[in-house]
C-alpha cells in the first residue's frame, strides 16, 4: 500500500483521507497529514488515531511531508500555491512521486507550470467523500500515465463516483459536486423552514428534508430516470405537488440555481487569475 499524504487539513483535505479511512482502502499508517499549525496538526492526530502528522508551514515542513509520501495530495487554498508548488516541486522525485492537485480552478496544465516534470493529476472532489457518498472528476496532466491515472480513479471509487473528464469541463463539474452540497444544504434548510412553520418540530423537518434529496438521488442514480420525468410522475393533476412545482418555477428557482453555478466559476477564475 502506498503512502499518501496530504498538504492541508481543511474541509475538503479531511473529507478525502477520512473516507479512506472510513472505506478501509488506506490504512492509517499509510495517511500522512501537514498542517500550518501544531494545535491543527494535534486536533488532526487526536481525531484519526494512527494517522501521522506534521507541520507544513515552512519549505522544510513541506518537504517533510513529500519525503514521507509517494502520494501528495496538494489540499490547500489556491491563494498560497505560490508557495507550496515550487516547495512540492523541490522536494519531489519525479521517478518516484504523483502529485494530485485539488486546488479549484488550477488545471494541471497550471499546476506544471511549477512542476513541470513530476506527474501531475488533478482531482475536483466534495465533502461527501467523508460519508463515503462523493463525485470525484479526474484529469491526468501531460505527464501522468494512463496506469497512474487509473489507479487515482480506483482510488477515489472508494469514496463514492469517480470519473475521468475532459479537462475543460472540471470548473463546471466543480460547480454541481464541490460547491453544490452548499446548495443542497440551503434547499434542505428551506424545506424545513416551511415544515416548521407548519407545526413540525425542526429536528424532524431537517431529518426528514435531508433524507428525501438522499432519497431522491438514490432513485435517479440507481434508475437513471431523467430529474424532470421524475417530478412529472410526483405531479398528479390537479395535486398539490404541481402547485408547488409552479410555485418554484415563478420565483425562477431552476434558473437561480443555473445562475449560481455560473456565478461560483466565474468567481473561481478571478481567484486563480489573482493567486
Amino acid at each position: 500500500m502506498k503512502n499518501i499524504g496530504f498538504i492541508g487539513a481543511g474541509q475538503m483535505g479531511e473529507a478525502i483521507f477520512s473516507g479512506f479511512l472510513r472505506s478501509g482502502a488506506v490504512s492509517a499508517d499509510h495517511i500522512f497529514v501537514s498542517c500550518r499549525t501544531q494545535e491543527k496538526a494535534d486536533a488532526v492526530a487526536a481525531r484519526y488515531p494512527g494517522v501521522c502528522t506534521m507541520v507544513s508551514a515552512d519549505e522544510a515542513g513541506v518537504a517533510q511531508l513529500v519525503d514521507a509520501s509517494d502520494i501528495v495530495v496538494i489540499a490547500t487554498i489556491p491563494q498560497i500555491a505560490d508557495f507550496i508548488l515550487p516547495a512540492v516541486n523541490k522536494a519531489a522525485d519525479p521517478a518516484r512521486h504523483l502529485i494530485i492537485s485539488i486546488m479549484g480552478g488550477f488545471t494541471c496544465a497550471k499546476v506544471e507550470e511549477s512542476i513541470p516534470e513530476t506527474p501531475v493529476i488533478c482531482v475536483q472532489p466534495n465533502t461527501p467523500m467523508s460519508v463515503l457518498e462523493g463525485a470525484a472528476a479526474i484529469a491526468g496532466g501531460k505527464n501522468a500515465t494512463r496506469e497512474q491515472i487509473d489507479e487515482i480513479l480506483s482510488l477515489f471509487g472508494h469514496l463514492g463516483t469517480a470519473m475521468e473528464v475532459d479537462e475543460r469541463l472540471m470548473d463546471a463539474f466543480t460547480a454541481i459536486s464541490g460547491c453544490g452540497p452548499a446548495f443542497c444544504a440551503q434547499f434542505v434548510c428551506g424545506l424545513a423552514d416551511g415544515a416548521v412553520a407548519a407545526g413540525l418540530p425542526r429536528q424532524q423537518a431537517i431529518m426528514v428534508a435531508a433524507q428525501t434529496l438522499v432519497g431522491t438521488g438514490k432513485m435517479i442514480l440507481e434508475s437513471g430516470i431523467h430529474p424532470e420525468i421524475l417530478k412529472d410522475n410526483v405531479c398528479s393533476p390537479g395535486g398539490t405537488t404541481i402547485a408547488g412545482s409552479i410555485y418554484l418555477e415563478q420565483q425562477g428557482f431552476r434558473g437561480t440555481a443555473a445562475g449560481a453555478v455560473d456565478a461560483l466559476i466565474k468567481r473561481m477564475h478571478r481567484v486563480v487569475e489573482e493567486s
